[in-house]
Parts: C-alpha cells; sequence; structure tokens
C-alpha cells in the first residue's frame, strides 16, 4: 500500500507531501518525507504531528501507532512529562516510540527494527522493563521536586528536569511545537 493511499484511508489526517518522484503505484522512496500531520482533537482545534519520513509514518501506520494529542497532550514540557510517565504506565511502549521522543530518535528506531511492532517485541526483556519502571519512578519524583531548567542550544528549545546532580530528562521543542521527550540527554544543560 502506498503512503498515499495510506493517508486517503484515513480522514482524520492530511499531509503535506514532498515527492521526489513518486507516482501512484510506486512505493515511498526514503527520499520522500512528510513535513507536517495535522489532526483534528476532539474540541475541534488542529494539532500537530512531528515532522517525519514516509517510511516512519507508514511503519506507525502498519502497527496502528496514530497521534492522540487529547490522550497525551505534549503542548508544554510539563503536558509532555505527564504523557511521557502516562504512557510508561500504561505500558504504550509503542506510542511512547512512535510520537513522545523526538523523530530523530524514532527514525533510528525504525532504521533498526524496521517496524515500531519490531522495535516494541525488542524491548520487552526484563532488563528493559525493569529500567521502564526506574524511569517513571524518576519522573514522579521529578514532578514532585520541580527543578527545571529551559534555554534554546543550536536553534533548538530544551526544557529540563533534574533530580540531583546527575539524573535528567530532557524535552525538545519541535517545529510541530509539541515538546518530545529527548532519550539520548544524559546530562544537565550548563
Amino acid at each position: 500500500m502506498s503512503l498515499r493511499s495510506v493517508l486517503r484511508a484515513a480522514p482524520l489526517l492530511s499531509a503535506v507531501l514532498i515527492l521526489s518522484g513518486c507516482g501512484e503505484s510506486t512505493p515511498p522512496s526514503p527520499k520522500v518525507t512528510v513535513t507536517e500531520l495535522q489532526r483534528p482533537s476532539a474540541a475541534g482545534t488542529t494539532a500537530a504531528v512531528p515532522n517525519t519520513t514516509a517510511d516512519m509514518v507508514a511503519a506507525m501506520e502498519q502497527f496502528e501507532v496514530k497521534p492522540d494529542p487529547d490522550k497525551y497532550p505534549q503542548e508544554t514540557p510539563q503536558k509532555a512529562m505527564e504523557s511521557l510517565a502516562k504512557a510508561l504506565e500504561s505500558n504504550d511502549l509503542a506510542y511512547q516510540i512512535a510520537w513522545l521522543t523526538t523523530p530523530d530518535f524514532t527514525n533510528r528506531m525504525i532504521e533498526k527494527y524496521k517496524t515500531i511492532k519490531a522495535c516494541v517485541e525488542a524491548n520487552q526483556t526484563p532488563e528493559k522493563v525493569a529500567g521502564r519502571k526506574a524511569l517513571l519512578d524518576t519522573i514522579r519524583k521529578m514532578q514532585s521536586g520541580n527543578v527545571t531548567k529551559e534555554g534554546e542550544e543550536n536553534g533548538t528549545k530544551w526544557f529540563t528536569y533534574r533530580l540531583g546532580e546527575d539524573q535528567v530528562v530532557e524535552f525538545e521543542l519541535q517545529k510541530s511545537k509539541r515538546w518530545c521527550w529527548n532519550p539520548k540527554a544524559r546530562s544537565a544543560k550548563k
């Protein structure tokens, strides 16, 4: 199924595509990018979802991971942190990977595992599950302590929660105006 047919089949989604020579019957190439997807929320407003590649959209659609800004809001770092905690509590790893992490991280996971489903399956080891539980505990402590810092680096706005000197959870503001968790951030910004 082509990306165009996937997008046509989903009446809540509209896309602005930058096409590099893809015809209707040609499967999307890695050079086809979706610059912005939008989904109407229950309140009738439009919520943007991240800039992403066509391959990511296809992988997410294959595993039926649809953006849900009503359930997992990300308009502020605080809402994004609570959404991340909610996904961890409910073990909604597919959503966490697809929409709550930075698009860069999601791209790396899809490159490595080829699908969100395969990524979720690979991350169900006892060690990974324990790591997610520990992250949730850390997030709850960070929320109650509320030690935060924000700034901008290389044109990207960031917001960090800290617990002590060495535990950091960082969110970055995407072009789509969503705050996404950067799981690669390991140390506090100066």
